[in-house]
């Protein structure tokens, strides 16, 4: 499984800099006037678009487990909605048109996180990489006065999860990535409307699996999105990929295959 190997590679590019000529590194030569948290913005937007890929990566690695148990039922589709929650909020920064826009959404994205965690206790420790010991609501404001010296507002972007999924309805010429993506918030919420796919009831008994119709439309999800963000970031670091190259050809057969084995999943049915 090409998706799930690559998170080593991946965990080296946040310790080396992008490629000369590569998008990030022209991302990295457009300074941008934000320093709530550390001096070097633009770096660490793009170590957060890494963190979040490898994410979404250890969620898929899970799921190729829980698909192949037959103990596991509802927890696929929760695990999958990690995955992809994860690979859309890097494909969300991943998208951005410059680096004032990447800060910007990475700064929304550390603001929202803030925000819960001071509202339950606005004095909350928080520690940075050295053990210094910052009160939370001091940081938050921290942040939000960056947003604003960015945009004009302190109201931070809202992220959006409907970027990917956008991209993958083009990737994997499937309109109805939405209403999958909403079966697994129904599943995760406990709804009958998600939960009812998973009801195998016999004479004896009721038990509980994962259909193979969901089990390959979530590794289609997973998977797919997996694949597609994990090429854009890469050939973001550095030039552009012929179609020959590896991880090109690795990519286009993954996307290959899910395609094909859903469809012929929905066909059975």
């Amino acid at each position: 499984m090409y998706v799930t190997d690559v998170g080593a590679p991946l965990q080296d590019l946040m310790m080396a800099d992008p490629a000369p000529g590569s998008r990030f590194a022209t991302f990295m030569n457009t300074p941008v006037e934000a320093h709530s948290l550390g001096e070097s913005p633009v770096g660490n937007a793009i170590d957060s678009v890494v963190s979040a890929t490898i994410a979404g990566l250890d969620h898929t690695r899970l799921l190729a487990t829980a698909l192949a148990d037959s103990d596991v039922a509802f927890a696929t589709a929760t695990v999958t909605r990690g995955a992809v929650e994860a690979f859309a909020r890097a494909w969300w920064l991943l998208s951005s048109e410059d680096s004032s826009q990447l800060v910007v959404r990475w700064l929304s994205g550390m603001a929202k996180e803030l925000s819960v965690a001071t509202h339950i206790d606005p004095n909350v420790p928080l520690f940075d990489l050295a053990g210094e010991e910052t009160p939370g609501s001091r940081q938050h404001e921290a942040v939000l006065d960056d947003i604003e010296r960015l945009t004009g507002s302190r109201k931070p972007t809202r992220v959006s999860y409907t970027e990917l999924a956008v991209a993958l309805q083009d990737e994997l010429k499937n309109t109805n990535g939405r209403a999958y993506y909403s079966h697994l918030s129904a599943v995760a919420h406990a709804e009958l409307l998600g939960l009812h796919g998973f009801i195998s009831p016999t004479s004896q008994e009721v038990t509980f699996v994962t259909p193979e119709i969901w089990g390959v439309n979530y590794a289609l999800q997973a998977f797919g999105a997996g694949s597609l963000v994990v090429r854009h970031l890469i050939t973001s670091c550095g030039p552009n990929l012929p179609p020959t190259d590896p991880i090109a050809v690795a990519h286009d057969w993954v996307a290959g295959e899910l395609t094909e084995a859903h469809r012929l999943a929905f066909t059975r049915t």
